[in-house]
């Protein structure tokens, strides 16, 4: 069936996760413990649940962790920022299980390589921007993230509040979306959605417990377009995913 991993669930809400973190993250080990919730998109669809660690380093001028990948700035002003990102793609994994109604399809996870940037509008609103492309020989598609990020305030707690869009090439969109010819069955038509945007709504926060530990916490819902909703293996116009952690520094 068409599975999330546990990385998939949280890789869907990464990107909106580091502006529910406080401003400016230390150098140094970071580590902690998530719960993640998400309802497949997918013909199997269903909720699934699962934990999973965060681990992640920050350096001077690079960082790397399960979540981002790894990271390393090229251009690191006070309103732009500019990072290198080599990054595994682990969402959207298929697997295929005997008896489900996907039988027969199967995917697996792949690895991109692009650009990741940030522009501070204001000291409260950011746009931001991630470019890959797939590398290992997998699909061979592009991606495209842009996303405007407003901070307010809820009384002492910091809220980001998320609005954006991912573009995903033809190539992408088949592999993560679509059935290829030679997985067609009687009630599985072939199917290819094409270039596609998909916009996306988050809202996230991050409250500081003392110096070194941090709750964490991020809801984000994708509304996916006709051209994907169209496709057989599809059950839903839309997926949610939510993403709780605590995080320690040292």
């Amino acid at each position: 069936m068409f599975r999330a991993t546990a990385f998939a669930l949280a890789a869907l809400i990464a990107p909106g996760l580091a502006a529910a973190q406080a401003p400016e993250r230390p150098s140094g080990f970071n580590y902690g413990l998530a719960f993640v919730a998400n309802n497949s998109p997918y013909a199997d669809g269903g909720w699934e649940f699962t934990g999973l660690p965060i681990l992640n380093y920050i350096g001077e001028n690079w960082s790397i962790g399960l979540l981002d990948g790894l990271r390393y700035g090229i251009v690191n002003g006070e309103d732009f920022k500019l990072d290198l990102v080599i990054a595994p793609r682990v969402y959207q994994v298929i697997v295929d299980s005997a008896g489900d109604p996907l039988e027969g399809v199967d995917r697996g996870p792949s690895g991109e390589a692009g650009i990741a940037a940030e522009y501070q509008i204001t000291d409260l609103t950011q746009f931001r921007l991630r470019a890959v492309q797939e590398v290992t020989g997998v699909n061979g598609g592009q991606e495209v993230v842009l996303e405007l990020r407003q901070m307010v305030f809820a009384g002492y707690l910091p809220v980001y509040l998320g609005a954006g869009a991912t573009w995903q090439s033809a190539d992408l969109s088949q592999y993560a979306w679509g059935v290829y010819p030679d997985e067609a069955t009687s009630t599985r038509p072939a199917y290819a959605p094409g270039n596609v945007w998909i916009p996306n709504l988050a809202i996230g926060t991050f409250i500081p417990l003392n110096e070194k530990t941090s709750v964490i916490g991020a809801l984000r819902v994708d509304f996916l377009p006709d051209a994907i909703v169209d496709s057989p293996v599809v059950g839903q116009d839309r997926t949610t995913s939510l993403f709780l952690g605590v995080t320690r520094s040292f």
